[in-house]
């Protein structure tokens, strides 16, 4: 059984890191027409994104301070906001046109396929208005919610 946990541990640590260093050629692969300069300077872009990126998550996740969540935030949305601009630099106005089509399909965004099928997302089931409207479960709560906190 610990050989089980442990070849399972070592299974998901390799498969993570394959999958952190795929996603950083993914950018250049899915835009057109780079030059071998531009596909250097996207990937190293993507990179040291991708770090900033990971330290200020690590970093909202060790804090329960919604104050120092916030601040965090507010880091994350800069450190967007600068790759963006530092990525429209390297690209040609054809090959910026490109990338901002696939960032508004979801990729880049957190959102993976199903952000392309506009599935994942969203208020889900139900009118929004509480417990168990509009969820079929009929007349069984009579339209009172039956939960006493959330």
């Amino acid at each position: 059984m610990k050989r089980l946990v442990i070849i399972m541990a070592g299974v998901f640590v390799i498969g993570t890191a394959a999958m952190a260093q795929n996603r950083t050629g993914q950018c250049a692969t899915k835009l057109n027409g780079l030059t071998s300069q531009q596909t250097e300077q996207v990937n190293q872009l993507v990179s040291q994104h991708q770090q900033v990126m990971d330290g200020l998550r690590t970093e909202r996740r060790s804090t329960a301070d919604f104050a120092a969540k916030d601040n965090v935030r507010s880091k994350m949305l800069s450190q967007k906001e600068t790759y963006r601009k530092q990525m429209k630099e390297i690209l040609t106005p054809d090959q910026w046109a490109q990338y901002e089509k696939l960032y508004q399909s979801g990729y880049g965004s957190g959102q993976g396929r199903y952000a392309a099928n506009n599935r994942g997302g969203g208020q889900g089931k139900g009118n929004g208005q509480g417990c168990n409207r509009g969820r079929g479960n009929g007349n069984r709560s009579a339209g009172r919610c039956m939960r006493t906190s959330l």
